[in-house]
């Protein structure tokens, strides 16, 4: 009986960072396939989920929340924009602000893409109990304050 080889990548399974690189290129790329039929990636899904629960804000806070350059939130407002999704309108307690609210439209397709969104969270922790999705959401929860300060995750690609 002769003993069996370890796959090459099972020496870097151990490691925390290997396994959470590995599995947010996976759950980013999926991500992006399951909303890309509803006209928007993950970083737009993202603020119009903000944008549902929270209302309109301005793009200098919204770029703050999800921590990207605001060069970054205005091209992110302009596509969302042209599709009718979101709407700019000047604040009314300061002209130089731009407020980013929800259209009718943005809530329909977030409506049709957050079910998309819930079936790949769903196959991606099929193996995971209910009390152990929320053990694992809090864990991460608590790993991205402590590191990123006050849970906003920092996508820079």
């Amino acid at each position: 009986m002769t003993a069996r080889q370890p796959r090459p990548t099972e020496v870097l399974e151990g490691h925390i960072g290997y396994l959470l690189a590995k599995l947010g290129a996976l759950s980013s790329s999926r991500m992006d396939a399951e909303l890309a039929p509803f006209g928007i990636n993950r970083m737009q899904f993202g603020l119009l989920k903000i944008l549902d629960a929270a209302g309109p804000g301005s793009q200098q806070a919204l770029s703050g929340d999800l921590g990207m350059p605001p060069s970054r939130m205005v091209a992110l407002v302009d596509d969302l924009e042209d599709q009718g999704f979101v709407a700019r309108e000047r604040s009314s307690s300061d002209r130089r602000v731009n407020e980013i609210r929800l259209t009718r439209e943005g809530r329909a397709v977030l409506a049709r893409a957050n079910k998309a969104a819930v079936r790949w969270q769903d196959e991606l922790l099929v193996d995971l109990s209910a009390p152990e999705r929320n053990q694992l959401v809090e864990l991460l929860r608590r790993v991205t304050a402590r590191h990123l300060g006050g849970g906003a995750v920092h996508d820079h690609s």
